[in-house]
C-alpha cells in the first residue's frame, strides 16, 4: 500500500489484518490524492505542504515544503480541536516527535507517522518499504505485486476494497497466491480516535472489518 500521512482508520484495520505489510513508496505521488492529507472531526482537512507536487515524481521523490505556513496551520488545528481531549498531550508529543526530525520526503513522514501510531496500538505487524527490498519489478502494477508477494513468500494478498476494480483472483490463483479485499467504512484520520478513545477501545474498532473474496 502507497504510504498515507496519518490516514483513515481503514488503513490501519489493514495493517492490523496482515503479518507483513509493505510500503509501497516507490510508487507514483497522487496530486490531490490523500498522501498528504487527511481529514478529522468536523469534516476540517489538514495538508502536508509539498515542493512542487508531481504525479510524474515517485513518492519517496516528493520532498515536504518545511517552510510552509500550512504546517503551523496543521499544528493550530490540533490544538483548537483536540486540546480538551483525554490523550491531547500523550499524542501531541507524538506528533512534535515526527515534526521535529524534518524528513525530507512525504514518504518519509508518512511511513513514520504509521509506525509510531501502529507501534502506540501495539500492533505486531512486521513492515518492510519497496524502495529498501528493491524488489523485482514487473511489466505492470499486478505483476509487481506478484513479484512482492512471491518474494515474501506471502499465500494471502489483501488489498483494500477499492482494489476490487482493478484486481481479480485471475491475475493471482495461477501464482499460488489467494486474493482478498478488505470492506471498512469511511472514516476520519486515526488521530481523531487517538486523541478521543483508549487504545482498547480503537484496538476493538481495528477488528471492525470483513474480508471478501476477489471475483
Amino acid at each position: 500500500m502507497q504510504p498515507y500521512f496519518l490516514p483513515f482508520l481503514g488503513y490501519f484495520q489493514l495493517i492490523n489484518s496482515v503479518d507483513k505489510f509493505i510500503f509501497y513508496d516507490n510508487d507514483y505521488f497522487k496530486k490531490g490524492g490523500w498522501i498528504n492529507r487527511n481529514r478529522l472531526r468536523n469534516n476540517i482537512d489538514f495538508i502536508i505542504p509539498i515542493k512542487k507536487p508531481s504525479q510524474n515524481k515517485l513518492i519517496m521523490d516528493t520532498e515536504i515544503k518545511w517552510n510552509d505556513k500550512l504546517i503551523e496551520k496543521f499544528f493550530k488545528t490540533i490544538k483548537h480541536l483536540y486540546a480538551s481531549s483525554p490523550n491531547y498531550q500523550k499524542i501531541d508529543l507524538v506528533l512534535n516527535n515526527l515534526f521535529g526530525k524534518k524528513p525530507r520526503t512525504i514518504s518519509e513522514l508518512a511511513i513514520a507517522s504509521i509506525i509510531e501510531i501502529s507501534r502506540y496500538l501495539e500492533l505486531d505487524t512486521e513492515f518492510k518499504i519497496a524502495s529498501v527490498e528493491n524488489y523485482d519489478k514487473g511489466k505492470d502494477k499486478i505483476e509487481n505485486l506478484i513479484k512482492i508477494c512471491k518474494a515474501e513468500g506471502a499465500l494471502i494478498y489483501i488489498n483494500a476494497i477499492g482494489g476490487k476494480n482493478l484486481y481479480s483472483k485471475s491475475d493471482f490463483k495461477p501464482n499460488g497466491i489467494n486474493l482478498l479485499f478488505l470492506q471498512t467504512g469511511i472514516s476520519h484520520s486515526i488521530l481523531d480516535y487517538c486523541f478521543t478513545m483508549d487504545i482498547e477501545t480503537i484496538r476493538h474498532e481495528l477488528n471492525n472489518y470483513r474480508l471478501i473474496e476477489a471475483d
